[in-house]
């Protein structure tokens, strides 16, 4: 009898890495479209909230400003080496805002763009502010008085963390005084399409607009795009929205003392984060295929009101947003696995500190988690030995006891812990790696770190597939030659099934981001490696044939 090939990970365990692998997804899309309700996250669009109905906020407030005394519009640039901001003297907002270091899919300057109102425009709810405008380097001064009192507002600029720092002195006269002021910055909902037939998979690839508040004493909600309300038009306090068979009215829930709310997609976002005292009121809608903001602030005594926020425009970086503080941190959602994602995104950067290269440091952080696994996996192989050798014992057992598979079971767990077995012990360094697996996933599909960062030759965005899908059939093949190691005592048609793993593996990589098509190549690889060495010191004598 010839001698089977020793193996570290043979070809069943490999079918049922990909299996699990594929039924997790598979369930969670089937779950999410079975009980959409249950997994459809609290929005004001289905879910009634503790705050009680009233008028929305653009209609609540009187309008001090006189149609007289409205001025003509004038704008003023900002051009620094990140940004370029177009500031309004309607409300000292902003009109436009070109990011110089970044770049969209059509190689063109990510910009901000809105299409009605300035972004972050100060308002008497349904009038903005005409300020007179000075520019102190890169301070903003606007200026505004009437009969109801002064409005002086302050914007300085924090180019390097993509931020406005803003401060408004509210002065009332004792006639008359202000009942509050607002603001409001919208998003796109949707920049960018999933495409594929693996799309059902991969939802989180898809740059859908993602929104986050926290209110009332670090209450949190997260909201998708399609959470929102759609929202026609305003009348008695209620959002008028259509269906098909007949006109429904919904109302639009207010959240108070609002901290912090946030609108973006998966590497670019607006924010606001309340810095006074006095805390805003927040409301959210979906218009035009953009959602909206609505920030008021209302003055219940006629006193003087310092008003402080900090505005983000940009890239959501990890460390540019723990820096402005806040909770704005929290806006990155990496799903389930967050708790691995930040560590794991902290550590890449620190590997890339190093090489200056994000692809080598992928490289580098392969090699890091397969060491780092490496005793368990030796250990592992250790008890598939154990496992191995007690094959032809355990042959005995099931056929001296095939009538009675009580007695069976009894026989196989005594002589298993009698010789120190674990039969799962083959599984664990699997199940190890997988949540570091949908971790990576996450992170290296997310994080603007990654985004449109070269690593060699054709990769030139590791946030984006492999154009030409090298490193997905390099997999397949690594794939492959871990199963030409393993012993394919099976029937013929479970091995023509394991046979075909690694085109099927080959094909569900295709779309996946390139960064983590590299990793799971050099992951495979060290794999490979290990079981060739783990193979070479297996002792030279006959082993019995495994019975998987």
């Amino acid at each position: 009898m010839s001698k089977p090939k020793e193996t570290f990970l043979d070809s069943k365990t490999l079918f049922a890495l990909a299996l699990l692998f594929l039924a997790w997804w598979g369930w969670d899309f089937y779950m999410k479209k079975k009980y959409p309700e249950r997994f459809k996250k609290a929005s004001p669009s289905v879910v009634k909230t503790e705050f009680e109905p009233e008028k929305p906020l653009e209609k609540r407030a009187r309008n001090p400003l006189p149609p007289d005394k409205k001025r003509p519009e004038k704008e003023f640039w900002f051009k620094g080496d990140k940004m370029e901001i177009l500031f309004s003297s309607r409300g000292l907002g902003i009109k436009r805002i070109k990011l110089k270091n970044y770049f969209d899919r059509k190689q063109e300057p990510v910009q901000f763009i809105p299409e009605e109102s300035a972004l972050f425009s100060t308002a008497f709810f349904d009038q903005e502010v005409p300020f007179n405008i000075e520019r102190r380097g890169n301070h903003f001064i606007g200026l505004f008085s009437s009969a109801h009192g002064r409005i002086k507002k302050r914007i300085e600029i924090l180019e390097k963390d993509f931020a406005l720092k803003v401060q408004t002195e509210v002065i009332p006269s004792q006639e008359k005084g202000f009942d509050g002021l607002s603001l409001s910055f919208s998003h796109p909902l949707s920049q960018e399409k999933s495409s594929g037939f693996l799309k059902m998979f991969f939802i989180y690839g898809m740059d859908v607009l993602k929104a986050f508040l926290l209110y009332e004493g670090k209450e949190s909600k997260r909201l998708l795009g399609k959470d929102l309300l759609s929202c026609q038009s305003f009348r008695q306090g209620f959002c008028e929205s259509f269906s098909q068979r007949e006109k429904t009215q919904q109302e639009i829930p207010i959240y108070r003392n609002a901290e912090l709310v946030a609108l973006g997609g998966k590497y670019f976002g607006k924010a606001f984060i309340n810095k006074s005292s006095l805390l805003p009121s927040v409301q959210l809608s979906k218009e035009n295929r953009r959602a909206k903001v609505f920030i008021k602030y209302d003055f219940l005594h006629s006193k003087k009101q310092n008003l402080e926020y900090t505005i983000f425009l940009g890239p959501k970086a990890l460390k540019s947003l723990e820096g402005l503080g806040g909770g704005l941190r929290q806006w990155l959602d990496f799903g389930f696995f967050s708790w691995m994602a930040r560590p794991l995104l902290l550590f890449l950067m620190e590997l890339y500190a190093l090489c200056h290269n994000w692809g080598l440091a992928i490289i580098l952080l392969t090699f890091v988690i397969r060491l780092a696994l490496l005793p368990i996996n030796i250990k592992s192989y250790k008890s598939m030995k154990i496992m191995q050798k007690l094959q032809p014992e355990m042959k005995k057992i099931r056929e001296t006891y095939k009538s009675d598979p009580k007695k069976m079971n009894q026989e196989v767990m005594a002589l298993m812990k009698k010789s120190k077995a674990n039969p799962l012990g083959g599984c664990l360094p699997m199940f190890i790696q997988l949540p570091v697996f949908f971790a990576l996933y996450r992170v290296l599909g997310e994080s603007i770190e990654l985004y449109q960062s070269p690593f060699i030759l054709w990769i030139k965005d590791l946030s984006l597939k492999d154009p030409y899908f090298v490193f997905p059939i390099l997999g397949g093949l690594v794939l492959f030659a871990q199963q030409s190691l393993t012993p394919m005592n099976l029937p013929k048609e479970q091995a023509r099934l394991i046979k075909m793993m690694p085109l099927v593996f080959s094909v569900f990589m295709l779309n996946l981001p390139s960064g983590l098509t590299i990793y799971i190549f050099v992951s495979g690889l060290f794999g490979l490696v290990q079981q060739l060495f783990f193979v070479k010191l297996s002792p030279s004598k006959k082993s019995e044939e495994e019975k998987c």
